[in-house]
């Protein structure tokens, strides 16, 4: 499995929310360069400033990204505390396990496969 965050022919990108007319979450995508690999994502917010379904409407656009949809798996570091992102990421992810690390969290999960449209 192809590591994104190691591969220099790796698609990076960067992702924002806008509350009030301010960013405050954004998140920066490095997707693999061919599908099955592992995206790496680190995931930001302004602290108090961002919402908590700001938070989770960044982690719908970062798991939607078409460069992490074709991924198997997803690494994100994830601000310490930050309860919204966690939450939708362990509902939007299969095989979820979490783990402190300084004033992070790792999140090591499996990408799950899209809704089947209605």
């Amino acid at each position: 499995m192809t590591d994104a965050a190691h591969d220099p022919r790796a698609k990076k990108d960067s992702l924002k929310v806008q509350h009030e007319g301010r960013v405050v979450a954004a998140a920066e995508v490095t997707a693999p360069p061919e599908p099955h690999g592992k995206a790496s994502v680190a995931l930001t917010a302004r602290r108090g400033e961002a919402p908590p379904e700001a938070r989770s409407e960044l982690v719908d656009q970062v798991l939607d990204h078409p460069g992490v949809r074709q991924s198997d798996s997803v690494h994100v570091v994830v601000p310490l505390g930050d309860g919204a992102s966690l939450t939708r990421l362990q509902e939007r992810t299969t095989n979820f396990d979490a783990r402190a690390a300084g004033a992070s969290s790792i999140i090591e999960a499996d990408v799950a496969e899209p809704p089947a449209p209605q």
